[in-house]
């Protein structure tokens, strides 16, 4: 800021008024151009002054000396100077702007008017910025640039106050320069001093530290990480203290311990790096032994064939660690030993039911097994074996759980087709022998004709399928094979009759009444 002695008359400023030339007036600046007349008419009036005062100097220094020397001379009446009109290159020729110009001369050229509003403007300019960097302690940290541009911001008052306004323009606009080249120097100014603060904390060097911290301030006082800065220096010498006690606890081995004073320290300043690096190192370090346990246990599980606690290691082996070699090499073990074992149940089990003669239920864990593994031998001869015999089984069994089949001579010779075939195994287990005998009592049972007795009323006409025509009868006796029998009643005049049934064999006393009795 300019000293008081150094600013211009505040008269000046007050009274001189920015005057446009003739012509370019507009009509906001009317008032202006009659402030302008108004001082015309006193420029007038003190030039008549001038005049006198002129002439009156010319009187002492010219008449006064001749008085004294004793000589007296009668001056010559002075003749007006004739004014020579200009010529023409003296009035195209630009006038020379006066380094001191007076009042009139201000007022009459605009080029004066217009040196003199920007030098108030470069003033103006300097003087907001050289507000801002003593609030922001440039005294302290540019002491001599900005005396410097004090020094010229004094010469540019100076320089208005003689009414030299493009001198001091060019004063002021020198110092607002100079102060926004300082303006420009605070941003990096303040990173560095808060780089050096943080790398002063890490170092644990606290006066350093609290040293860039306040120079952070002094370049932004509401600075929040400066301020933040401070706060970690006042908690330095506590956090030291644990940093120092992890150390030596971690050295000696003791993990807990060490553990405890690193987030001790991060409680008093969650920003020590050094206690968070700390941490995560513990971290991974406690992890990585989780890990080689948690793998070393499922590996000797497998070792013992024990895979549900293998399983139940891997898994967390793999949760800490899922890409890890060793996991995976683990798990495609894992995998075998389980698709060993669970080919083994199955052969097992398959062998117990082929034993057992189900041959259904061998074939379903034969067929298991070659899911698993199509090339196990186990089940692809034991299918080889097992689907054969189990369409024998069935067989055999449809002739005992259905005889009444046997009545029709294909499906009769079908079932003697597949008696023989059970008869030429060589060592048929209980359940085929079972089969074959009662497949031998279905079919001699089935060839072995049953007493039946059909009544009627002597006026229905009685066919029996697979017998022939029965013609009229009261009662009629026969023998028919065990099976299954259709008997049709007809009668003129009446509606049909069908009577279905079997006739099973051993059966006695069997006996069917056919008789059409309901008229048409």
């Amino acid at each position: 800021m300019r000293p008081e002695s150094e600013a211009p008359p505040q008269a000046d400023f007050e009274r001189i008024v920015a005057r446009r030339p003739a012509g370019l007036e507009t009509p906001g600046t009317r008032t202006a151009v009659s402030a302008d007349a108004a001082a015309r008419i006193s420029a007038t009036s003190f030039w008549i002054a001038a005049i006198a005062l002129a002439v009156i100097a010319a009187l002492v220094f010219l008449v006064l000396p001749k008085l004294v020397s004793g000589t007296t001379q009668t001056p010559a009446p002075a003749e007006p100077a004739a004014t020579a009109p200009p010529t023409e290159e003296a009035a195209a020729a630009p006038p020379t702007p006066p380094t001191a110009a007076s009042t009139s001369q201000v007022f009459d050229d605009a080029a004066l008017l217009d040196a003199r509003a920007a030098a108030q403007t470069a003033r103006n300019q300097y003087e907001e910025q050289v507000a801002v960097l003593q609030s922001r302690g440039a005294q302290t940290w540019a002491a001599s640039p900005l005396a410097q541009a004090q020094s010229q911001a004094a010469a540019g008052a100076s320089a208005f106050a003689g009414r030299d306004f493009p001198a001091s323009r060019t004063s002021y606009q020198a110092a607002a320069s100079s102060t926004a080249a300082l303006l420009a120097q605070i941003p990096p100014q303040l990173s560095a001093a808060l780089t050096a603060g943080a790398s002063a904390l890490e170092a644990s060097e606290k006066v350093a530290a609290q040293q860039a911290y306040e120079r952070a301030r002094m370049f932004e006082p509401d600075n929040k990480a400066a301020a933040r800065g401070l706060e970690r220096v006042a908690s330095l010498d506590a956090v030291r203290a644990q940093v120092d006690t992890a150390r030596r606890l971690e050295q000696a081995g003791d993990v807990v311990g060490a553990r405890a004073a690193w987030k001790q320290a991060l409680a008093l300043d969650a920003d020590t790096q050094s206690a968070r690096d700390a941490l995560a190192r513990l971290d991974a370090q406690a992890g990585d032994a989780e890990f080689r346990r948690a793998l070393g246990e499922t590996l000797d599980a497998l070792d013992r064939g024990n895979y549900e606690l293998a399983e139940k290691r891997l898994a967390r082996a793999r949760a800490l660690r899922a890409n890890d070699a060793g996991v995976q090499q683990a798990s495609a073990r894992l995998a075998d030993a389980r698709r060993s074992q669970k080919l083994a149940a199955l052969e097992k089990e398959a062998s117990a039911q082929a034993n057992a003669e189900d041959w259904t239920a061998a074939i379903a864990s034969y067929r298991a097994a070659l899911q698993i593994d199509s090339t196990v031998a186990f089940a692809r001869d034991g299918l080889v074996q097992a689907e054969p015999r189990a369409g024998l089984s069935q067989r055999l069994q449809d002739i005992v759980d259905r005889p009444e089949r046997l009545s029709t001579a294909s499906i009769a010779a079908d079932a003697e087709r597949s008696l023989a075939q059970a008869r030429a195994i060589a060592s048929p287990g209980p359940r085929l022998g079972a089969q074959i005998a009662a497949a031998e009592r279905a079919i001699a049972g089935a060839a072995t004709p049953v007493d039946v007795q059909i009544q009627s009323d002597g006026k229905t006409e009685v066919t029996l399928y697979k017998v022939g025509s029965l013609g009229r009868f009261t009662t009629h006796k026969l023998q028919l094979k065990p099976g299954h029998y259709v008997a049709i009643g007809s009668r003129a005049g009446y509606r049909d009759v069908r009577h279905e049934f079997d006739v099973a064999s051993g059966a006695a006393n069997v006996s069917v009444e056919v008789r059409c009795e309901e008229a048409l």
